[in-house]
């Protein structure tokens, strides 16, 4: 009986919790690429749209976005101390370096980086597009220092990298 009745105390305990959880943390919706979430690289040869993160979703206990590579892009090693990343890749593919490793990735490839491994990446032969997230959320807020894109564009350059 006492089991049962510290159970019920530590079920409704949490039940009153849920509903102020589920405003803040749990709120939904539907995200989709536009003006004001996408970015392209200094450099040209990437474009990412920040679709699910503290800003588009707050509370939220981690970040997605779409990336789109150009053949041959390179992302210098790298380390995310508080948080795991988590890539799909949709199309193309390339060579990740992580942690002492190297692998070569492609259409179907799902990775997973820990928090704290050094990891870098090399873009194969065509374009690559992956879902990318980060569980801490934060490291996507590097991308808004990029290059502001009008989504979507009238008329893509003939290299614009595309979701």
């Amino acid at each position: 009986m006492r089991r049962q009745t510290v159970t019920c105390l530590v079920l409704g305990a949490l039940l009153t919790a849920v509903p102020a959880l589920s405003q803040e943390a749990t709120s939904g919706g539907v995200f989709t690429p536009d003006a004001s979430n996408t970015f392209r690289s200094p450099n040209e040869d990437a474009l990412i749209h920040l679709l699910i993160n503290q800003e588009t979703s707050p509370g939220t206990p981690a970040a997605m976005s779409l990336l789109t590579a150009l053949p041959g892009l390179q992302i210098p090693e790298h380390v995310h101390e508080d948080s795991d990343e988590f890539l799909y890749i949709m199309s193309g593919g390339g060579e990740m370096v992580l942690g002492e490793e190297t692998l070569e990735v492609s259409e179907g490839s799902a990775i997973r980086i820990p928090a704290g491994v050094p990891h870098s990446f090399t873009a194969g032969q065509s374009a690559t597009v992956a879902v990318q997230m980060y569980v801490g959320p934060g490291p996507e807020n590097r991308f808004r220092g990029w290059n502001p894109v009008q989504w979507p564009s009238e008329e893509p350059a003939e290299s614009e990298p595309s979701p």
